[in-house]
């Protein structure tokens, strides 16, 4: 193995260690269901309607101790250590480069839905960051098989996932210009609320429309994040928009459009476009949301800095991150209050 990659992963073995230390002893007030979960961890009861992966967690780490804290710092690190994996296997971004990995530490600790997958949204967050791997590593490779198994091992942690299994179909069989074409067209429809009203119908003439009424319905009487959102869409779409305009104003003469990876996104975000009318619309929204660190990362590839600048901005975002993510999004505080 190359001493560079060794010293890499080393590094990133780390950080990850020390979030998942951090993550594993966080107040219980540090996410919404963290004190849900941790009851259901000590009670060693009301987790029968999980998905079985989760369920095998449970009963795993409760043989090992009565304590949550384990079972709360291996969600972490296995999340994290997927995500790395995703990573390591992006196409356009130089992965022996240390400040590019620096990088990517410090835009995971300014995503929002990294902090919720592993504090909040355990069961999605390790369903989805397998996922992402699969999807990554394997399926624009059309490594179909191998693709499989891990999609399958994803959906025994959240069943949500097979909600891409329909779009999974049609991404190495529209090209890319096509794929925008449809982007835009399912996009724009969704805020007019056509995608709604096709979606019923055709399920309306399947004889299916209980499923229609179910993802509607999710999560009611309670309504949170309700149908069409603005200030989600516009988060959405901006940033392939971003890396075509960057692209396409650009006079770097080496300039490479990442199609792969930008058609790979636009296909995650037609869960969000189609099925975004319900109740809790941001959780068909969540797998393309945690992956834009990573289509983050392609543009500011895509911007062609300086060694210098590229350098200057990744240890300001790192620092600034750290205390974006301790101070602000995981009440740092409260921690200590531990008596660790």
């Amino acid at each position: 193995m190359n001493i560079n990659i060794l010293n890499h992963n080393l590094f990133s073995l780390g950080i990850i260690l020390i979030i998942s230390i951090l993550v594993a002893f966080r107040d219980y007030s540090v996410g919404i269901d963290t004190a849900n979960y941790a009851y259901i961890y000590t009670e060693n009861s009301g987790f029968q309607g999980f998905e079985p992966g989760f369920r095998f967690l449970i009963e795993f780490f409760n043989l090992l101790t009565p304590s949550p804290v384990l079972f709360f710092g291996f969600i972490c690190f296995l999340i994290s250590v997927f995500h790395y994996l995703t990573y390591k296997n992006i196409s356009y971004i130089d992965k022996n480069n240390l400040t590019f990995l620096i990088l990517f530490f410090s835009l995971m600790f300014f995503s929002s839905w990294y902090i919720n997958n592993i504090t909040n949204g355990l069961r999605q967050g390790i369903s989805l960051s397998i996922l992402l791997y699969a999807l990554v590593k394997y399926f624009i490779k059309k490594k179909y098989i191998k693709f499989a198994i891990f999609y399958g091992f994803s959906i025994l942690f959240h069943n949500s996932s097979i909600f891409l299994l329909p779009f999974l179909l049609i991404y190495h069989v529209l090209s890319f210009k096509i794929f925008i074409y449809l982007w835009i067209i399912l996009g724009f429809n969704y805020i007019l609320g056509f995608n709604e009203i096709f979606f019923q119908k055709i399920l309306s003439i399947i004889g299916y429309e209980h499923i229609y009424l179910l993802i509607k319905e999710y999560g009611l009487p309670e309504q949170n994040y309700y149908g069409f959102n603005l200030s989600f869409y516009i988060y959405t779409i901006s940033f392939p928009l971003l890396s075509l305009f960057i692209h396409y104003t650009s006079k770097n003469p080496e300039k490479v459009l990442p199609v792969p990876m930008l058609k790979l996104y636009m296909m995650l975000c037609l869960p969000y476009f189609i099925l975004g009318f319900a109740n809790y619309s941001n959780r068909y929204a969540l797998i393309a949301w945690i992956f834009i660190p990573f289509l983050q990362l392609i543009i500011i590839k895509q911007l062609n800095l300086s060694k210098r600048s590229l350098f200057i901005l990744s240890i300001s975002l790192f620092c600034f991150g750290i205390m974006y993510f301790y101070l602000f999004r995981f009440n740092f505080i409260n921690f200590f209050t531990l008596g660790i």
